[in-house]
């Protein structure tokens, strides 16, 4: 009789997680008439767009979840940072502590295995005081304790910005968020002074803006909090995925490995360190290839790529990239060893659960040379519905505040990928004024720009995101 009662209990348990994954109650989000008081314009519209986009991605009970403001949603996806499949991203660029604080129904909901806090510039941009913002951070931490007990909170300090006016109140809130950490039970995480110069400024190679991170602020980031954050294969990008010669594993995160020895086979290749920069086979005659198997995978079409580099003047390293499915049907991409990184890439079907993938290199002079390679990446290719190209209504260019006094933050999203997008500030007569980038755009991730208009006497600018295909335009004013 117990055995039965412990099977209808693990039975009802197992049903009552099914249900939860399959139904999530409308109340556990925001509604969407909600009003933050002190959200712009911008962010009043943006709020309930990511809102809904996670209602439409809704959180696992072992998730770990960032909240924040456009730091946290301009990263993408953590989970291809942190290298684990389960770091979700709760990012709303202009959020403030009010939003978060509205917002953490999915989180009792759902109750992740732990939530990282990144909140509180935004609020110093509305003139809130510390007091205000520790304290609504500290109520963030009581209310998800009093909730969901086993979920591990942790609080980051607000990152310093090229804004001297806001030093001080950064510091302050800062110090606060420091000395309750004890007292309200979260771990702090110490970001502030990773990206401070000796101004308490941001560090200039970490920053776009003033405010917005580059990609080496990113890594930074990513490299304090590795410690806190168990690195899992994930389902996308498959890094450390067995891909294994000789004693150890082929690292496809980007990290520089060397080959070192003659003997290139399975069997007797080793790769080991070799600082930051590329694999190298130096000074050798090449004739040969390497491929390793991959699986555990599940059927589908996926992409492998690498970078290559290292042909010498009036040498000619021929080389392929390998790929075979699950049944041994092998295809090969052949291209001409560059003299400068470039990326090289081909589709592969899994079948069966596995896949081999690898490449060769073949020099046709039997000369000594040597040639690099970096970030392989196997990764799959996520089908997604076909965008509507004609209807420049689904891209998303915004900017925030309008109209503005001197700086205003430019924003736009596509729903498809773009090899040749450019982003611009025109004067009404057409002159063009500003040029931020032209350059591949991924779908669906939210860019961020800030213009200053200070050197220009114009009070009406156009803002122009150009497609291949698409001219997108919008009116923004500056204040008299």
């Amino acid at each position: 009789m117990k055995n039965k009662v412990t099977l209808i209990s693990f039975f009802l348990l197992g049903f009552s997680i099914f249900c939860r994954s399959q139904s999530v109650p409308d109340s556990v989000y925001p509604s969407a008439d909600l009003v933050i008081s002190y959200h712009t314009e911008w962010t009043k519209t943006h709020y309930p767009v990511r809102i809904q986009e996670f209602k439409n991605n809704p959180l696992k009970q072992n998730d770990i979840v960032f909240l924040g403001n456009s730091l946290t949603e301009l990263a993408g996806d953590w989970s291809l940072r942190f290298n684990a499949a389960n770091v979700r991203n709760r990012g709303i660029a202009g959020d403030v502590t009010e939003g978060v604080l509205a917002r953490l129904g999915e989180i009792y909901y759902f109750k992740p295995a732990s939530v990282f806090i990144e909140i509180g510039i935004n609020d110093l941009f509305a003139s809130k005081t510390p007091e205000f913002i520790a304290g609504n951070i500290c109520e963030m931490v009581r209310r998800i304790y009093h909730n969901t007990p086993e979920t591990k909170v942790y609080v980051r300090t607000i990152l310093p910005t090229s804004n001297q006016y806001l030093v001080a109140d950064i510091k302050a809130t800062n110090d606060i968020l420091r000395d309750s950490a004890s007292v309200s039970g979260y771990t702090l995480v110490e970001l502030h002074d990773l990206f401070a110069d000796a101004s308490d400024l941001i560090k200039t190679e970490y920053t776009t803006d003033g405010v917005h991170l580059t990609a080496a602020g990113y890594e930074v980031w990513v490299n304090e909090e590795k410690k806190y954050i168990p690195s899992t294969p994930s389902s996308n990008l498959l890094k450390n995925a067995g891909l294994n010669f000789g004693t150890d594993f082929w690292d496809i995160s980007g990290t520089a490995y060397m080959f070192n020895t003659i003997d290139w086979s399975p069997t007797a290749s080793v790769l080991r360190s070799f600082g930051n920069n590329y694999w190298q086979w130096p000074d050798i005659a090449v004739n040969g290839s390497i491929t390793q198997t991959v699986s555990g995978l599940q059927d589908g079409n996926y992409n492998f790529s690498c970078q290559f580099a290292g042909a010498q003047p009036g040498n000619k390293a021929y080389s392929a990239l390998i790929a075979k499915d699950g049944n041994g049907v092998e295809t090969t991409k052949e291209f001409t060893m560059p003299a400068t990184w470039t990326k090289i890439e081909m589709p592969i079907a899994v079948t069966g659960g596995q896949c081999t993938v690898g490449f060769t290199i073949h020099d046709t002079t039997n000369s000594v040379f040597w040639f690099a390679a970096s970030d392989f990446n196997l990764y799959a290719v996520i089908p997604t519905s076909t965008p509507d190209l004609n209807n420049t209504a689904s891209i998303h260019l915004v900017n925030y505040p309008n109209p503005f006094n001197n700086e205003t933050t430019l924003c736009f999203k596509l729903p498809y990928s773009e090899k040749n997008a450019r982003l611009e500030i025109i004067s009404l007569n057409g002159i063009l004024l500003k040029s931020f980038f032209e350059s591949t755009v991924a779908a669906d991730r939210l860019y961020s720009y800030t213009f200053n208009a200070n050197e220009y006497a114009d009070q009406i600018f156009i803002v122009r995101l150009v497609t291949s295909d698409k001219v997108v335009t919008r009116k923004i004013v500056k204040k008299g």
